[in-house]
């Protein structure tokens, strides 16, 4: 007997020892992100290993066509889907802040480099959660090097009401925006490389690899950002802490693991299953937005036209650190109180559960509708300040739903009918998405305007968030924290008028005003993500040319003048309906001629798809050829109106920047 409990306690020990050993190793994955460097990925490959979806000779790359020609398609290609129906962040985060190097413009081979090392992730990791999901973005301060301002629809300069794109200055200054006790600073930084990943070896290989040092996986990358993109401000070299380098992470067991190795705060407060820190989901299909409606498009508007020229299939990305105050958040209010000042006090814990799994795909607490527009029924957007006055609590989630309207209206009415209709088998951005949600009857005519991959985060030792998200204009980044922060809301503002229009008196922004009372802005920076095509060390335009487009027999011959075939980028040619153009689709050309400085390109007919194209009132379609130039990858567009069936068109958009 006593051989036996010897051996049980030896077993016991051994036993204790490995489960020690685990959560060691488990800890150490968590922080080896936040450590960075290339003795943590060595550390950490040596524990685990070189994930599955790393290549090291490099696979076929995810195209820019199967993206729809974005650098934020992540959503197809995300692998783990939220309790609340809609894909989930990838686990792991880093925001890398950058600078150009060097004086004046960017150069063709600096171009070319920046580009070829954004291939080479492609290449050696897959496109998706498991491997790295990226994006790169410039600020208005890249932008202020060239001669050329931005389109009109995104300059800063002030060329249109409400500009696509804001200095992080302009933003902060917005009335409404900024709360007394928030002071934050704005970002200079000119570039921002955004990298996600399930697997946190997969993001400081990368970052590695990027500048040229050596890591200890069997890959290497022949283009890097070195001597070209650097630690912003007086730094060199890639970016190594906070502020120039931030870490997120996102699940349950990632955040209350964070939360205990690297603040003060006691985890165990934070609900099982809660995908935030502040105890509740919030992922919801009928309260995110879908990647079309965070898309630039080239007929977009708000208040008026916004033309984003070569940027359409682009968007705006605002990154920005939170600080939570999460103990007296959860000192002030119990379960019941912090659920309703995360949603409404129609919530309860009959219809939305602890942490909001009773919600289902839908947050609106049940039949009561978050946001409608037709007017049928009040909605919780509607009872703000009535819930305010007599319940004494207005949720964070009722308070945002007064930013939501039909996003299909921020396109120009001409733009409506050219992204309608035809005969494609596709649902198009000018076009309703169909839910059956609760709340919601019938089509789902209301989305909220910002497309959210904010996660949680703790750098600098603090609980937090970091706060990254899409919208087709900045402005909309001002219109959510007007709603947000409880300060006097005119949705008309922002185009919402009729019916349907909320006009509140300021309810204050309290600690029984939602959330944002515990919530304190530290940074906030805006950068332009290009699309893939334009993706790297852009100029702010495109070389816009005179095409003339006819239809002969089974072809259409396109005729550029000034342009010869030798001044453009090898297969980079393109033409069709200008919506496939813009997704990097349409026809390649199966003939070229050339004639002293005109080039005439021959494209099958069939093959640009131009015939099942949506056109205009009059049956028009309006049509691009888009090509790179041989020194540096410029854009080069032409863009014309076509009546299918007819012999001939030509179209001038030389100098207008469509």
């Amino acid at each position: 007997m006593g051989d036996r409990s010897e051996a049980d306690s030896d077993h016991s020990e051994e036993a204790s020892d490995s489960a020690d050993r685990g959560i060691e190793r488990r800890s150490f994955m968590k922080s080896a992100l936040v450590i960075g460097g290339a003795s943590a990925l060595s550390t950490i490959t040596g524990l685990y290993g070189v994930p599955s979806t790393v290549s090291a000779d490099g696979d076929d790359r995810i195209g820019a066509a199967e993206r729809d020609n974005r650098q934020h398609a992540w959503d197809g290609f995300e692998t783990d889907v939220s309790i609340g129906g809609v894909s989930a962040h990838p686990r792991h985060h880093v925001t890398l802040h950058l600078d150009y190097a060097n004086d004046g413009a960017p150069t063709p081979d600096e171009r070319t480099a920046v580009e070829g090392a954004l291939r080479e992730i492609e290449r050696h990791f897959e496109w998706n959660s498991e491997g790295v999901l990226f994006t790169i973005g410039y600020s208005p301060n890249y932008f202020d090097r060239f001669e050329a301002d931005l389109p009109k629809g995104l300059s800063p300069s002030g060329k249109v009401v409400k500009p696509a794109l804001l200095r992080p200055g302009q933003l902060i200054d917005t009335p409404g925006v900024t709360l007394d006790h928030e002071t934050p600073t704005p970002d200079e930084a000119e570039v921002c490389l955004h990298l996600a990943s399930n697997n946190v070896q997969n993001i400081m290989a990368v970052e590695g690899l990027l500048w040229g040092d050596p890591i200890d996986m069997d890959v290497s990358f022949e283009h890097t950002f070195s001597g070209i993109l650097e630690t912003a401000g007086s730094g060199g070299g890639r970016p190594t802490e906070f502020p120039h380098r931030r870490v997120g992470f996102s699940g349950n067991e990632n955040i209350t693991e964070n939360l205990e190795e690297n603040t003060d705060f006691d985890s165990g407060r934070v609900p099982d299953d809660a995908e935030l820190m502040m105890g509740f989901n919030d992922l919801y299909r009928n309260s995110i937005p879908r990647e079309d409606n965070a898309t630039m498009l080239e007929d977009q508007q708000l208040v008026e036209p916004h033309p984003p020229g070569q940027f359409a299939q682009g968007t705006i990305q605002h990154v920005s650190k939170l600080d939570i105050d999460l103990t007296r958040f959860y000192d002030d209010h119990d379960t019941t109180g912090r659920r309703e000042r995360m949603f409404s006090p129609d919530h309860d814990a009959e219809n939305t559960g602890t942490v909001g799994e009773n919600l289902g795909e839908s947050s609106a607490p049940g039949d009561t509708p978050m946001r409608d527009l037709d007017g049928e029924s009040v909605d919780k957007a509607e009872q703000v300040t009535d819930d305010y006055e007599s319940e004494g609590v207005v949720g964070h989630a009722q308070k945002l739903a007064r930013a939501r309207f039909d996003l299909e209206t921020r396109i120009t009415a001409e733009g409506r009918q050219r992204l309608s209709g035809g005969d494609r088998n596709e649902l198009l951005p000018a076009e309703e998405r169909d839910d059956e949600l609760a709340g919601h009857a019938g089509d789902q005519e209301a989305e909220q305007v910002l497309l959210r991959r904010d996660v949680t985060s703790t750098d600098q030792d603090t609980p937090g968030n970091l706060f990254i998200s899409l919208m087709r204009f900045n402005p909309y980044m001002a219109y959510i924290r007007q709603a947000m922060n409880g300060v006097e809301f005119d949705s008309a503002g922002f185009g919402l008028t009729g019916e349907a229009r909320i006009q509140d008196e300021a309810i204050g922004a309290g600690p029984d005003s939602g959330i944002v009372n515990y919530l304190d802005t530290k940074r906030r920076g805006n950068y332009l993500v290009p699309p893939i095509t334009a993706r790297a060390l852009p100029s702010p335009r495109s070389d816009e040319v005179d095409i003339t487009v006819k239809h002969a027999g089974e072809n259409y011959n396109v005729t550029v003048n000034g342009v010869t075939a030798g001044d453009l980028e090898d297969g980079s040619v393109r033409f069709g309906w200008f919506y496939d153009v813009n997704r990097a689709r349409g026809a390649d050309p199966r003939q070229v001629s050339q004639r002293g400085n005109r080039t005439t390109f021959t494209f099958s007919a069939a093959e640009t798809e131009i015939d099942t194209a949506p056109g205009g009132s009059d049956g028009d379609v309006r049509v691009r050829l888009f090509a790179k130039r041989e020194d540096g990858g410029r854009p080069v567009r032409g863009t014309a109106t076509v009546h299918p069936g007819t012999t001939g068109s030509k179209g001038r958009s030389k100098g207008k920047g469509r």
